[in-house]
């Protein structure tokens, strides 16, 4: 239950600018929006995007060309729901978490957490909102504070790369190889099946 427990360590403040951005919003669902605008500054690896259902919102992560593993996927949810609770005034519990990864012995654990069923080994990663939980006022709006922060997300959202096909897959290929060590452009061009000349060619 490491994840768990290092979730319950994590405060809007630990999320930089976007952290502070989202504290000043007046409800829930417009931190979302700003969440949605803003995640590239935070983790840059898997693209999410939201599904509406009859009284729900999700949140689904695109893991169709790079898997995140089983703790940065427990901690990441971990770490919403906190930022959910140390948000919103009064409880703040999701309606379904799903995770992509085998089940673990004590699935009570998670569900109590959570405050809602979760489910493993399911295709993609989904967090479940209801809209009740949406309009929930934040403890500390501030409408003018959110714009002149805003101004500076926008700012450091402009200088970060452009994503062309070949910078996402070569960044994908640094995020596994990282696993085994420090990666080089020798260890890169292999995991895109192609020479360093090729690969420096299509970077350049």
């Amino acid at each position: 239950l490491l994840s768990l427990h290092l979730g319950r360590t994590i405060t809007a403040r630990h999320l930089g600018i976007l952290g502070l951005v989202v504290l000043a919003c007046d409800n829930l669902a417009t931190a979302l929006q700003r969440l949605e605008r803003y995640q590239r500054l935070i983790f840059d690896v898997v693209p999410m995007s939201r599904r509406v259902g009859p009284g729900w919102i999700e949140l689904v992560w695109d893991i169709s060309q790079y898997h995140t593993g089983r703790l940065v996927d427990e901690t990441g949810f971990a770490v919403f729901m906190q930022f959910c609770r140390s948000l919103v005034r009064g409880p703040a519990n999701l309606l379904a978490v799903e995770f992509t990864h085998a089940t673990p012995a004590d699935v009570r654990a998670y569900e109590e957490f959570f405050g809602c069923p979760v489910q493993f080994e399911r295709p993609e990663p989904v967090i479940r909102i209801s809209l009740d939980l949406l309009s929930s006022p934040l403890k500390s709006p501030d409408a003018a504070l959110v714009l002149i922060l805003e101004q500076h997300a926008e700012h450091l959202l402009s200088q970060l790369p452009q994503q062309e096909d070949v910078v996402e897959q070569v960044r994908r290929a640094i995020s596994q190889l990282l696993l085994e060590g420090e990666p080089d452009i020798e260890k890169v061009s292999v995991k895109l099946r192609c020479s360093t000349r090729t690969l420096q060619r299509r970077l350049k």
